[in-house]
């Protein structure tokens, strides 16, 4: 018995520890409960996926694709055309809310497109939200017009005071009207790690691939006051190197497995 009881000690000590460890480490959910996972049950970005993502006990929030319609509105959605995931043709910003209104994923559960604004508010309270801001009308090949998008991410931070919001961005354009709002911004780093990229004061945070960032590098990120955000983060085995990496937030696209394995 007192060989059992030590065991059952031991266990609790190592489930403790291990719970200290990555205690910093929040953990979001990628557009919603996962992009590219079948066990993920609904479509990425959709209302369905976020609202799963966010009721599950140990998630500090979500990511979402953001993309601006023809209207001026947001809306989430990943891919840069829509007849990739829809039956509908042509792109987010060049289609009309009352086309957007009536689309629907192609998948199983044929979920309808989602408009950012209408993110539950109860749902985000105490809660993080990454915005993946899309700057670019692949269909018209121009820029999205950033004072609507300014305009439409002020909106979304009055409805939700109690949320920490996190914008997303690789467009440089962008980055002084951001700076203007009560958000951090963080910029998207397509190819390696490279620490001339934090001479420039713009850069206040970055998101890199998993396999793009050494723990050395998240390291050298916070001794320069900066956050990092990594995403790619889908197996088993890259969830543990994510979380032994210890980034400020890591992008899960299997939350689930990375909350067990973060407690």
């Amino acid at each position: 018995m007192k060989i059992y009881l030590n065991f059952f000690c031991l266990l609790l000590l190592l489930s403790c520890q291990k719970k200290n460890e990555y205690s910093s480490i929040k953990i979001i959910g990628h557009a919603g409960n996962g992009l590219e996972n079948s066990a993920s049950f609904y479509h990425d970005n959709s209302k369905e996926s976020i609202e799963l993502a966010l009721s599950y006990e140990g998630c500090d929030g979500v990511e979402v694709d953001v993309q601006l319609s023809k209207n001026g509105t947001t809306w989430l959605y990943h891919d840069t055309h829509l007849e990739s995931q829809t039956k509908q043709n042509g792109c987010i910003s060049t289609s009309s809310d009352e086309i957007l209104n009536k689309t629907y994923y192609k998948s199983l559960n044929k979920e309808k497109l989602f408009q950012l604004l209408h993110i539950s508010k109860s749902s985000l309270i105490n809660k993080c939200v990454f915005l993946d801001l899309r700057h670019y009308n692949y269909c018209e090949e121009n820029y999205i017009e950033t004072a609507l998008m300014i305009n439409q991410i002020k909106n979304f931070i009055l409805y939700h005071p109690n949320t920490e919001i996190n914008v997303i961005t690789n467009y440089t354009d962008w980055l002084k009207e951001l700076k203007s709002l009560d958000v951090n911004i963080f910029y998207s780093i397509e190819n390696q790690f490279d620490k001339s990229l934090f001479d420039f004061p713009e850069i206040e945070s970055c998101v890199f691939k998993n396999k793009q960032v050494s723990k050395n590098d998240i390291d050298y990120c916070r001794q320069k006051g900066k956050k990092i955000a990594i995403f790619e983060v889908r197996s088993p085995k890259s969830i543990k190197e994510a979380l032994e990496k210890y980034p400020d937030y890591i992008i899960s696209d299997d939350l689930k497995s990375c909350i067990i394995e973060k407690y």
